[in-house]
């Protein structure tokens, strides 16, 4: 009788293993790079205004890897981009913005400590949505972590100065980008890891803009909604502002122009005098942005080969 064996092929995986110079390197640009960020921060905003230091910083970091990945066939669709504003509301608008301001009165040592606290409240925010579960090993390391925060702030708390409103402006922003790190994962962001960090820059570096010249000017912001909500305000347009004013509308991106278009039919309804229209990204919205009356802005463009 003949007889057969099959024999089952063994498959060896291989792990990389990244070379002393790539660890060093990785290791220099977190303690280094990352971590005198907070001491680069402290000495633009003595000459800079807070909001502006951290619109260009991220306006710079979008626009370059939105270029980078953009050049290797990343394309954000639209709800890329409104992924992209929530998230950078939560990350840059709020976390780094309120960061940049306290700076001007905390020391960056303090802040980096204070930004630090960031993994507590994602723990309490990931346990209060279902995402996280607190056992005794990080719940210890949580009452360590609080105790130390406030260790490191009660004596600020005892007085309302400047540096206490500074220390709160820290925390909170902690606490958004916490908020943000916990909803990113539901929001429909882009795939391709260049693009998802690109596109939350962009809209954040919008928002700083947008706000660092509203409280330059001293002139009214107000937001303009896709659709009128069923809760809060049920407006439309968010924001009081004197009838006939003329107003310059803020996008981060256009694609087709239809929907800035839109926004700036319902401010004129509501009765602003539309003039102008700033985009961070033209993706061939100016255009027909331009036919329809406005004078057109764009800081960047970006446009499909022809």
């Amino acid at each position: 009788m003949a007889t057969t064996a099959s024999v089952t092929p063994s498959v060896v995986v291989s792990r990389a293993i990244p070379s002393r110079l790539w660890l060093g390197l990785a290791f220099f640009a977190i303690y280094v790079v990352w971590g005198t960020t907070y001491l680069a921060i402290r000495y633009a905003v003595e000459t800079i205004p807070p909001l502006v230091t951290a619109g260009l910083r991220h306006t710079t970091a979008g626009l370059i890897l939105l270029g980078i990945a953009w050049s290797r066939g990343f394309r954000p669709r639209r709800e890329h981009w409104i992924a992209g504003a929530a998230l950078g509301a939560l990350f840059f608008l709020v976390g780094h913005g309120s960061l940049h301001w306290a700076e001007q009165y905390v020391s960056s040592g303090l802040a980096a400590l204070l930004v630090a606290s960031e993994p507590l409240w994602i723990l309490l925010l990931g346990a209060a949505m279902g995402q996280q579960r607190i056992n005794w090993k990080n719940g210890l390391g949580l009452l360590m972590g609080l105790a130390g925060v406030a260790i490191l702030t009660a004596r600020d708390f005892t007085t309302r100065s400047s540096l206490t409103w500074g220390v709160i402006a820290v925390l909170v922003g902690a606490a958004s980008w916490a908020i943000g790190v916990c909803v990113g994962p539901r929001l429909r962001l882009p795939r391709d890891a260049m693009g998802r960090a690109a596109v939350p820059l962009v809209c954040g570096a919008a928002m700083l803009l947008v706000a660092a010249v509203s409280l330059r000017t001293r002139l009214p912001l107000v937001v303009v909604r896709k659709e009128a909500k069923t809760y809060g305000t049920r407006a439309q347009v968010e924001g009081d502002f004197p009838r006939g004013a003329i107003t310059t509308l803020v996008e981060d991106v256009s694609t087709t122009g239809h929907q800035v278009r839109r926004a700036a039919e319902v401010l004129t309804e509501s009765g602003a005098d539309v003039r102008r229209i700033v985009l961070s990204i033209d993706r061939g919205g100016a255009d027909h942005l331009r036919e329809a009356g406005y004078e057109v802005q764009a800081v960047a463009v970006l446009r499909p080969p022809q």
